[in-house]
């Protein structure tokens, strides 16, 4: 649950940035978010219901910041099927645990995560960066192949744990920081690495 936390975390960050940036496109026109959203305004700081309004605005300057949004955010941020949009709502509402069938895939939610804050692209390879991070913190060593900009092919090892190092390799020996069979085991019954 921390690691989909984490990725939750990230739906946040999205969501800041989309809000903050809205906010001073706004403000470069000349305007305020009463004038641009009318009487829906930025309500609880709705920022994707707000932006969803724009869409669908007859105004020039509201469909001029709703194009500067396109460009910044990508030109499917707020596509209804294969939006980023889509991507918040998944990792914010934890919808990959709901269903009877479904299996969690950690690759699956960190490239979702990774498409949602793939305007900034530090934000984007810290994504896995601190799955790989958290995991290494229980014991695990994660890595991923590349497959384009995506990642694939999780491979999970238990860490060895190194005791009595010298120098000369004397009186050296290791042990798995975390049981191989049971732990990783589940991770793979579960479909959560590969």
């Amino acid at each position: 649950m921390q690691v989909l936390g984490r990725l939750a975390d990230y739906a946040c960050l999205w969501e800041r940035d989309l809000y903050f940036t809205t906010l001073a496109l706004i403000a470069r026109k000349g305007k305020s978010p009463t004038d641009v959203f009318q009487e829906e305004g930025l309500g609880n700081g709705r920022i994707v219901e707000a932006v969803r309004a724009l869409k669908k605005s007859h105004d020039d300057d509201g469909k001029k910041i709703f194009g500067d949004l396109q460009r910044l955010f990508g030109h499917n941020f707020h596509d209804g099927k294969n939006g980023t949009a889509r991507d918040r709502n998944y990792l914010a509402h934890f919808n990959m645990l709901r269903g009877p069938n479904t299996r969690l895939n950690l690759t699956a939610s960190v490239n979702r995560t990774r498409r949602l804050v793939d305007y900034d692209r530090k934000l984007k390879n810290a994504v896995s960066q601190s799955i790989k991070e958290m995991l290494a913190r229980e014991g695990f060593d994660l890595t991923w192949t590349m497959n384009g900009h995506r990642l694939a092919c999780a491979k999970v090892k238990a860490r060895q744990a190194v005791h009595l190092n010298r120098e000369e390799n004397q009186g050296k020996f290791t042990w798995r920081a975390v049981r191989q069979d049971g732990s990783i085991l589940v991770l793979r019954r579960r479909g959560i690495v590969g």
